[in-house]
């Protein structure tokens, strides 16, 4: 399943419901997981930073009226964290939007945050 261009994996259809999110080059971006009735969304894998938390009616899965909204809405939350990060750590060759402007980060930055050792 994609939406927004992030593919949508289901690695387990109930108890519970689950899936892993990856970008348009197949990098792993989310972890998604309905059990016991408690929904979140975990940045970039399993385990790491919880950055989305819902409470929807299903228990072990989602119902089918309710499966889209939550779903469009951690790949929303996905996309957003995306942004983020590209904004406040870019690489070389990633893509960032500042405002209405998007910019192509050509070199590396000196890390201004690093303090000397010496």
């Amino acid at each position: 399943m994609k939406i927004d261009n992030i593919e949508l994996r289901m690695t387990s259809i109930a108890c519970p419901e689950q899936y892993e999110a990856f970008d348009i080059n197949g990098k792993q971006v989310g972890y998604l997981r309905l059990r016991h009735g408690h929904f979140r969304v975990d940045f970039p894998d399993c385990g790491e930073e919880i950055i989305y938390e819902a409470e929807p009616a299903g228990d072990g899965c989602f119902y089918s009226e309710e499966r889209d909204f939550y779903l469009q809405k951690a790949v929303k939350v996905i996309k957003n964290k995306i942004e983020e990060r590209n904004a406040t750590n870019p690489k070389v060759g990633d893509i960032i939007k500042l405002g209405n402007k998007r910019w192509h980060v050509k070199r590396e930055l000196p890390d201004v945050d690093k303090k000397d050792n010496d």
